[in-house]
């Protein structure tokens, strides 16, 4: 016999920091081939947050420099981290 508590799905934990913030807007971006999330397939690298300039920079390290979804990748994982955050600029490198 199942409990209610075992039926219900823990609530996801809220982000504690910048870095969890910004990580929880790239877990937005999903890779159509695997159908995981652009964090979970270990794509973002080198996340830089500097809070005094108001900006975050981070590189998708892809699994081949010919990935036909690159630019998708680029424009949505900008896309969620500028409008959260409201940055003027997020700097996205491609690899």
């Amino acid at each position: 016999m199942r409990t209610l508590q075992s039926q219900q799905r823990a609530a996801p934990v809220p982000p504690r920091t910048r870095e969890d913030e910004v990580l929880a807007q790239l877990r937005n971006v999903i890779d159509p081939d695997f159908g995981e999330d652009i964090v979970a397939c270990g794509f973002v690298k080198e996340l830089a947050i500097d809070e005094a300039a108001g900006s975050v920079s981070f590189t998708l390290e892809l699994t081949t420099p010919a990935c036909p979804v690159k630019e998708m990748f680029q424009r949505q994982s900008t896309q969620f981290v500028k409008v959260r955050h409201r940055l003027y600029a997020v700097p996205c490198a491609l690899r």
